[in-house]
C-alpha cells in the first residue's frame, strides 16, 4: 500500500454529514429489479462503495502523490485579490447568505473565482450542466443503475490545447462529453439554497463522487495505455482530480484519486466559510492555483503522454 502523510492546510470549518453516511452497510437486494440510484437516495453511498468508489473521512492522511499536488495548491496565490476590508463591505457577498437563486450564486462564482475561463483563446474549457458520456464511468459501475453525472460546471481542456497529430487518435477515450471537453480536472456542484431547507451540502457532495471518479478514470486509462506501450513509470500522469460543492455561504474542496487496486477515492481537503474574509481569500487562492496547475503541470504531463503514445504507435 502506498505511503501516506498529512499536510498543512489553512484553518477552515468542516461539518461532517450524519455518521451513517460514512459507514452505510445496507446493500440493494440482488433479486430486486434494477432501478436508477440518485444522489438523494439514502443508499447512494453504499452503492458507491459497491462500485468501488469510496468517500474518506477528512481526518484520514492523503497518499503521498495526492499530498504533493495539495502542497502546490496551498502555495501563495498569483493574485492579491480584494482586501479583508473590501470583502467585509461586499454587499453581493453578504447577499449570498439570503438564499439567492442558484443563478445569482453562479454569477458571483463566475465573477470572483473563475473569470479566466471566459477567455476563449486559452487551453482550458468549461461546460455547464451537460451530462458526461456513458463511456467515462468506471468499469466498476453498474450502468443499468447509474445516473450519469451532469455537473453544474465541468472544467477540462479544449482539443486545441494539444497537437492535432497527437490528440486525434485519442479524442474518444479523453472526451468527457459531446462538447469537446477533454481530460476534466475540476468538477463544481452548486447547492440551490432556495430548494434546500437546511442548506446542507451533503447531496451536492455525493453528486461529486461519480463525476470525480469518472474524471480520474479517464487519465487512469491513459496511464494504462502508456504501460501497455512500454513507457516507463516516469511517463505516467498523476490522475488526481479536484471538485467543489458550494452554497451561498460555504465551499467544500475535495480531491479524488485511484489506487493500484482500481479503487476510487474522494476526500475533503478543506471547507471555507465564504463570509469570513480570510477563508474567502484562502478559497480563491486554492481555485486559482488549481487553474494555474491545470494550465501548466497537468497540461504538460498530458501533452507529453500523448506524444509518447504517438511515437510508440499506440
Amino acid at each position: 500500500m502506498e505511503a501516506s502523510r498529512k499536510i498543512d492546510l489553512p484553518a477552515a470549518s468542516y461539518t461532517p454529514p450524519d455518521s451513517g453516511h460514512f459507514s452505510a452497510t445496507a446493500t440493494p437486494s440482488s433479486t430486486a429489479p434494477a432501478r436508477l440510484i440518485l444522489a438523494d437516495d439514502p443508499g447512494y453511498l453504499a452503492w458507491m462503495m459497491e462500485s468501488r468508489i469510496y468517500y474518506h473521512h477528512p481526518c484520514d492522511p492523503f497518499p503521498n502523490h495526492v499530498a504533493g499536488v495539495l502542497d502546490i495548491m496551498a502555495r501563495p496565490s498569483r493574485s492579491r485579490g480584494p482586501s479583508i476590508e473590501e470583502l467585509r463591505r461586499d454587499r453581493a457577498l453578504i447577499d449570498l447568505t439570503m438564499r439567492p437563486p442558484k443563478q445569482v450564486l453562479k454569477s458571483y462564482v463566475d465573477a470572483y473565482f473563475f473569470p479566466t475561463l471566459r477567455r476563449p483563446e486559452g487551453p482550458l474549457k468549461r461546460i455547464d450542466g451537460q451530462r458526461m458520456a456513458w463511456r467515462t464511468l468506471p468499469a466498476s459501475v453498474d450502468l443499468s443503475r447509474a445516473d450519469v453525472p451532469a455537473p453544474e460546471c465541468l472544467f477540462g481542456y479544449s482539443h486545441t490545447a494539444f497537437s492535432p497529430r497527437t490528440i486525434a487518435p485519442n479524442m474518444g477515450p479523453l472526451d468527457a462529453n459531446d462538447h469537446g471537453l477533454l481530460c476534466p480536472f475540476l468538477v463544481l456542484e452548486l447547492q440551490d439554497d432556495t430548494r434546500q431547507i437546511n442548506g446542507n451540502l451533503w447531496e451536492a457532495t455525493k453528486k461529486l463522487l461519480a463525476a470525480s471518479a469518472s474524471c480520474v478514470d479517464m487519465l487512469a486509462r491513459l496511464n494504462r495505455r502508456l504501460r501497455e506501450s512500454g513507457a516507463g513509470d516516469h511517463c505516467l500522469i498523476n490522475p488526481a482530480v479536484f471538485s467543489i460543492a458550494m452554497s451561498g455561504t460555504e465551499a467544500r474542496l475535495f480531491v479524488a484519486w485511484k489506487d493500484v487496486d482500481d479503487n476510487y477515492h474522494m476526500q475533503a481537503v478543506a471547507t471555507f466559510l465564504l463570509q469570513s474574509p480570510q477563508l474567502w481569500l484562502d478559497f480563491r487562492k486554492f481555485v486559482w492555483n488549481i487553474l494555474d496547475w491545470a494550465q501548466d503541470v497537468r497540461l504538460t504531463d498530458i501533452d507529453a503522454a500523448l506524444r509518447i503514445l504517438n511515437q510508440l504507435g499506440s
